[in-house]
């Protein structure tokens, strides 16, 4: 995962991850909470996080729904959709830095899949 400093296991489905998300203005240290709330094997997950900047006032959560589907027998295309809200000066922000970061880590957390996947 982009900008993830640290992870540690809370149990099976619970993480606590030190964050960093660098925008073009500010770099932005997080320590965010991430909850696997239901999956199906090799089909779909759901992912909720939420995050607490170290540094400003606010908060934000995400709802993220990831979907795999088999393209052939060594490609899966992997769709995901997010609900991303933030709140405070976070949200203040977070429009103008943040979604063009968002959209930038995503693609990176993508690129990084593929490459543990392809190696």
């Amino acid at each position: 995962m982009p900008g993830c400093e640290g992870l540690v296991a809370l149990s099976d489905k619970e993480y606590e991850a030190d964050m960093v998300v660098k925008t073009m203005f500010m770099t932005i240290k997080f320590k965010a909470n991430g909850i696997l709330k239901d999956s199906v094997e090799g089909e779909e997950m759901n992912v909720e996080m939420v995050g607490k900047p170290m540094k400003l006032a606010g908060l934000f959560k995400t709802k993220m729904n990831i979907t795999l589907d088999e393209v052939g027998d060594t490609e899966t295309k992997i769709t995901y959709a997010m609900d991303l809200q933030m709140t405070g000066r976070l949200a203040t922000l977070g429009d103008v830095l943040m979604k063009g970061t968002i959209k930038k880590s995503a693609n990176e957390f993508a690129e990084n899949v593929q490459t543990l996947f392809a190696g």
